[in-house]
C-alpha cells in the first residue's frame, strides 16, 4: 500500500521555551512561527491524499544564505527514507511581523511541496486547496478537547489550546452547563507544550474532584512529567477575556526582546522587513 503524506515539520519541530531552538535568531523565530503553521497544513493534509514515499517531509531551517541574497533558497531532494528539503534564509527574518513571517513559513512549505509535484503525481488544485485552508484559518493552530461531565452531569470541562508565535501553547480550562452550553467559569491562560500531541496529553488530565470543582495539568512535555496542577470551581470568577499568556522570547545579549507583551503575536517596533521571496530547487536523490 502506497503511503500518504501525513506530516509536514519544520526541523528543529520542538526546543527549550526560553532558550535559542537554532544557531541564529532568524532560524530559531522561522522555526517557532512553523509550529503553528505546519499543524494547520498537516491537519490538511489527512483529507489531501497525497501519495508519497514516507509519511513525513521534514524541512531543515536556519542556514543564513549568501552575504547580499534577498531571497531564501530551498533545495528540495529524494533520500532512500523520502523527500526534504533545506531552506538557506537570508537575515532578518526575525525581524518580520508575526504573521509576516508566517505568510513566509507558508511560502516555503507550499513552494517545497510544488517542487514536488511532477515527481508524486500531485495536482496544482490540491496545493491550492492546502494553501487556502492554512490562510483560512489565519495561519494559526487552535484546539479544544473533548469535554468531560461532571459526576452530577450538569456541567462540562474543557481545554481550549492556541499555539502562539514563539512556538509554544497557552491553554484556558473552562466549565460550561451542560444545558444550554454558556461559560460558567474559565481560568487565566496557561503555558502550555508546543505540540498537538502535548496538548491531548493535557487534556486527558483532566479530572473532577467533586462535583463543582475540575482540575488539569497545563503542560506535560515530552518526558510526560504532569508538572502544574490547576484547580477551577464553577463559581470562580472568570478573568479577563482579554488576557493571553505572555510571550516566551529568546534572551540574548545583543537582541531587544519584547517584555510586557502580551499580544497573541507580539509585534518587533520596526517592522520595515519584506517577506523574502522564496526560489525553490528539485535536487533529485542524494
Amino acid at each position: 500500500m502506497v503511503p500518504t503524506l501525513s506530516r509536514i515539520y519544520v526541523w528543529p519541530p520542538i526546543g527549550w521555551p526560553d532558550k535559542l531552538w537554532t544557531a541564529t535568531l532568524d532560524g530559531d523565530m522561522f522555526a517557532r512561527t512553523a509550529r503553528r503553521v505546519c499543524e494547520r497544513y498537516t491537519e490538511g493534509l489527512a483529507a489531501a491524499g497525497l501519495p508519497a514515499r514516507r509519511r513525513e517531509l521534514q524541512i531543515g531551517s536556519g542556514t543564513l544564505a549568501e552575504p547580499g541574497e534577498a531571497d531564501a533558497s530551498v533545495v528540495v531532494f529524494t533520500a532512500a527514507d523520502g523527500d526534504g528539503a533545506r531552506i538557506d534564509m537570508p537575515p532578518g527574518v526575525a525581524a518580520l511581523t508575526a504573521q509576516e513571517r508566517a505568510m513566509f513559513v507558508l511560502d516555503v512549505v507550499d513552494g517545497v511541496l510544488r517542487e514536488l509535484a511532477p515527481h508524486r503525481g500531485w495536482s496544482a488544485a490540491a496545493l491550492d486547496q492546502l494553501r487556502a485552508h492554512v490562510e483560512g484559518h489565519d495561519l494559526s493552530w487552535t484546539w479544544a478537547s473533548p469535554g468531560k461531565t461532571s459526576r452530577g452531569r450538569q456541567y462540562i470541562a474543557r481545554a481550549v489550546f492556541d499555539l502562539l508565535d514563539d512556538g509554544y501553547g497557552s491553554v484556558t480550562l473552562e466549565i460550561r452547563s451542560t444545558s444550554n452550553g454558556a461559560l460558567l467559569s474559565r481560568t487565566a491562560p496557561h503555558l502550555a507544550f508546543s505540540t498537538q500531541r502535548g496538548f491531548e496529553r493535557s487534556a486527558a488530565s483532566i479530572r473532577w474532584v467533586a462535583k463543582d470543582a475540575v482540575t488539569f495539568h497545563p503542560y506535560i512535555g515530552l518526558l510526560r512529567d504532569p508538572g502544574e496542577i490547576v484547580a477551577l470551581r464553577v463559581d470562580d470568577p472568570a478573568p479577563d477575556s482579554s488576557l493571553v499568556r505572555p510571550a516566551l522570547w529568546p534572551r540574548l545579549p545583543d537582541v531587544d526582546a519584547p517584555k510586557g507583551d502580551t499580544s497573541r503575536y507580539p509585534e518587533p517596533e520596526s517592522a520595515a522587513q519584506r517577506r523574502p521571496a522564496v526560489r525553490t530547487t528539485y535536487f533529485g536523490r542524494v
